[in-house]
């Protein structure tokens, strides 16, 4: 069944799916994992026969086939919800200019850095093709052409690919209009909704959300206000997205940022583990399944709100900022609904807030 094929989802992504459709029907599900990427989710409901939904981890994507089992009706109900939270893994390329070889190689650096295998598969002097591919066997193929300082990226619009056109856009584009028009070019239909991106209007509305700390460089620069404003419109336009990951990705972000202010403050260039700049000064809290400040390091907080504060910046980059991202899972969370971009935006909000008030000692 062809609508079933090539789903851009994870097989964490439809256990939530299936355990929120079961807890709502008052049943229960298990999951079986079988050869070949095989998932077989086994879901009882009461008052029917056990229904089966075989999942199909492959390398274009997630494959669905509800026609196993003996309540193939109930299976093909499941299969459809799936369907309906889920994009499609589609063929899609951008390209960017502007790019010397020395922001293409913190590009490679970075993630190499995040576990993403890169193998250099040609190189003609003028062409430089790179295969991208990580730990569940997404690909991703980028040329780069150092005479005219151009990117081109190339493959399936999985997650691999959209973090690889936000760390460029990240980099380079300074208008949010299009960064918009980037993170919906390969969105069908999408072009049929004007982008009028009202600047000016957006910038006193995020002004009346977090006051002084939006204009503060202490606490987020010029990049990082590009992001707030873009995940601002996008949050109140009028579209219902396939997925809110890009919405809301570079302002997660945002409270990375002020961590690693408040530290390179603190501790100047010796802040960050030397090789791959990770932070060093967190220890998790068995008792409470969170993250700590080291004691050691709790001196150079005197006033013990720091050190909270601190620790629930550190806390958020490793719930939700690695939750949503492929650089700490192999199978990241998609955001599914405006909702949940929203609450996830919110949080970024407050800590900026939080941060406006200890700026004076931390930033």
């Amino acid at each position: 069944m062809e609508e079933f094929k090539k789903l851009n989802t994870t097989i964490e992504n439809i256990e939530r799916i299936i355990a929120e459709f079961v807890k709502e029907a008052g049943g229960k599900y298990e999951i079986e994992e079988k050869p070949n990427k095989l998932y077989q989710f086994i879901i009882i409901v009461p008052g029917q026969e056990e229904a089966l939904l075989n999942i199909y981890d492959t390398k274009k994507g997630i494959t669905i086939n509800p026609k196993v089992g003996s309540n193939q009706e109930l299976s093909l109900k499941i299969a459809e919800l799936i369907k309906k939270k889920s994009k499609k893994v589609e063929t899609a390329h951008q390209e960017f200019n502007g790019i010397f070889e020395d922001l293409f190689e913190e590009f490679l650096n970075d993630f190499k850095e995040e576990g993403i295998d890169i193998n250099a598969v040609q190189d003609l002097g003028h062409t430089k093709t790179y295969k991208l591919k990580n730990s569940v066997g997404l690909e991703l193929t980028v040329n780069y052409y150092p005479n005219k300082h151009k990117v081109f990226i190339q493959g399936r619009t999985t997650r691999l690919y959209d973090d690889v056109i936000l760390w460029f856009a990240d980099k380079i584009i300074e208008n949010p209009q299009d960064i918009i028009e980037i993170i919906f070019n390969s969105i069908e239909d999408f072009e049929k909704y004007p982008i009028n991106f009202p600047d000016e209007t957006i910038t006193e509305e995020l002004k009346k959300e977090i006051g002084d700390c939006y204009l503060d460089n202490r606490i987020i620069n010029d990049p990082e206000r590009k992001w707030l404003k873009t995940s601002y419109f996008l949050l109140h336009l009028k579209v219902n997205l396939p997925e809110y990951y890009p919405v809301v990705a570079g302002s997660i972000k945002i409270v990375e940022g002020i961590l690693r202010r408040i530290l390179l403050k603190k501790y100047g260039i010796n802040a960050f583990k030397p090789r791959t700049k990770a932070f060093q000064h967190f220890e998790r809290d068995e008792s409470n399944n969170r993250y700590k400040l080291i004691d050691s390091y709790k001196s150079d907080f005197p006033n013990q709100n720091h050190i909270l504060f601190t620790e629930e910046l550190y806390n958020f980059i490793n719930t939700v900022r690695n939750r949503y991202s492929h650089i700490m899972r192999i199978s990241p969370y998609i955001i599914g609904n405006k909702e949940e971009a929203e609450k996830i935006f919110k949080q970024v909000l407050d800590l900026i807030r939080e941060a406006g008030l200890y700026k004076k000692d931390l930033l």
